[in-house]
């Protein structure tokens, strides 16, 4: 009988462990979405699909402001209406105020506006597949009772445990 409880307190630890890591981790990318703490880089969420296949819907990208942009390369601006798009640079503009025109891959045309060297947020380095469903997960309330207060349960009935049947009984 002792070893079944043991077993389980210890199936209890490695899970609270592992949830307390995971949290950890989503926590820190839950809070880098919503802040630009690291010099230079920014965290966005994609909500839309047009630049799909390259990067897709629920993909979470990591922008760097850069001093040069080229035609290729995909970034991240602020629109007219003050959105956050993600486009891929179609070819630089003719007009005396330095600006690019942008297409979303899977769009079949431009954008009409050009975007401003001032309202670029940056240039896509890196892609993280599907995080971005995780975070809105984590950010709605049964995310925070599945990622909060399930790990505070199962601490209280750890240490509840712990108080019912001592180490020395358990041993």
């Amino acid at each position: 009988m002792f070893e079944i409880k043991s077993i389980y307190s210890g199936f209890l630890k490695f899970v609270f462990g592992l949830v307390l890591i995971l949290a950890g981790f989503f926590s820190g990318i839950v809070f880098l979405t919503n802040n630009n703490l690291i010099t230079g880089y920014k965290v966005l969420m994609v909500q839309s699909g047009s630049m799909e296949p390259t990067i897709m819907t629920g993909d979470v990208i990591v922008v760097k402001k850069s001093q040069e942009y080229s035609v290729g390369d995909v970034i991240s601006f602020t629109d007219d209406h003050s959105r956050k798009v993600t486009h891929r640079i179609a070819s630089v503009s003719p007009d005396l105020v330095r600006g690019f025109v942008t297409k979303g891959d899977a769009n079949r045309t431009e954008d009409n506006a050009v975007v401003p060297l001032i309202s670029i947020i940056g240039k896509v380095i890196y892609t993280i597949p599907g995080l971005g469903y995780f975070i809105v997960f984590a950010k709605k309330p049964i995310g925070i009772v599945i990622l909060i207060i399930v790990p505070c349960v199962l601490i209280l009935l750890d240490e509840l445990i712990g108080l019912i049947f001592p180490k020395k009984q358990r041993q």
